[in-house]
């Protein structure tokens, strides 16, 4: 059940959530490559990062253009610092 749901900074409207999620699969775990832990306080700012990131890629001015790519990209240069 998925009550509230974001892609960037943009809250999803009730009609998105439907189209999104209720037709999908139900899982029984979260624990797979698609899904990123957001449990400590270095995790939250990572995700805070990520979002903005798609905002900028959905705007065009950001290159990548898969998802996935871009928080692999992300996770990358976190630990170079």
């Amino acid at each position: 059940y998925v009550k509230l749901a974001f892609h960037g900074l943009t809250q999803l409207s009730p009609e998105e959530l439907s189209n999104l999620y209720d037709s999908s699969i139900v899982r029984e775990s979260f624990d797979g490559q698609e899904y990123a832990m957001i449990d400590t306080l270095f995790s939250l700012s990572e995700a805070y990062l990520f979002v903005q990131l798609v905002d900028l890629k959905d705007e065009g001015k950001y290159p990548v253009l898969e998802q996935k790519k871009l928080y692999e990209n992300l996770r990358r240069c976190q630990r170079r610092s």
